[in-house]
């Protein structure tokens, strides 16, 4: 049976209170592993009770389908607890990555930032284009250096468009 002081203990956000509950069912189940069938009622209220807390957050599972083996029912019961477990870990794992994602992505979401960075890109575009005049009219420079001075120009304007659309695919622009 379980206590009443129990289910007043339980946390109310979904990772803490349902790993809560199913590190009571693991200790349970290890505290009684030679007797699981006399305490089969607390195993079904345990299992009764981490559906009813999933179905409380509308967390996806499936059910447990129990039929009259009490040996296999408790097996069903303890491989739905591990599953369970599985699932809250990466259900977690992928919180952290979108909560991460979206700090670093944050100050690319609003309009303003969007368009300064476009007005960069024309900036830099136009500058380039300037830079490219200038050396290719310049009289101080040799042929050799000056197509050498072209070329890592034009580098430098592919690889700025390169990240400029990579960053942009991502969402990040």
């Amino acid at each position: 049976m379980i206590e009443d002081n129990f289910i007043k203990s339980i946390p109310n956000e979904l990772d803490s209170g349902a790993n809560f509950i199913l590190d009571k069912i693991s200790k349970f189940h290890q505290d009684n592993q030679n007797n699981t069938v006399e305490f089969y009622q607390t195993y079904i209220e345990f299992s009764a009770l981490l559906e009813a807390f999933l179905l409380s957050y509308k967390c996806p599972f499936k059910k447990i389908d129990l039929d009259l083996n009490k040996e296999d029912n408790i097996l069903k019961i303890m491989n739905f607890s591990h599953q369970i477990k599985l699932d809250l870990r990466t259900m977690s794992k992928k919180r952290l990555v979108q909560d991460s994602s979206n700090i670093y992505k944050a100050p690319f979401q609003y309009p303003f930032s969007q368009a300064i960075i476009s007005n960069e890109l024309d900036k830099t575009q136009l500058l380039i284009n300037e830079l490219r005049e200038i050396l290719s009219m310049s009289s101080v420079f040799g042929m050799e250096h000056k197509s050498r001075l072209l070329r890592q120009l034009g580098n430098l304007n592919r690889n700025y468009i390169r990240n400029f659309l990579k960053y942009s695919s991502l969402g990040v622009l």
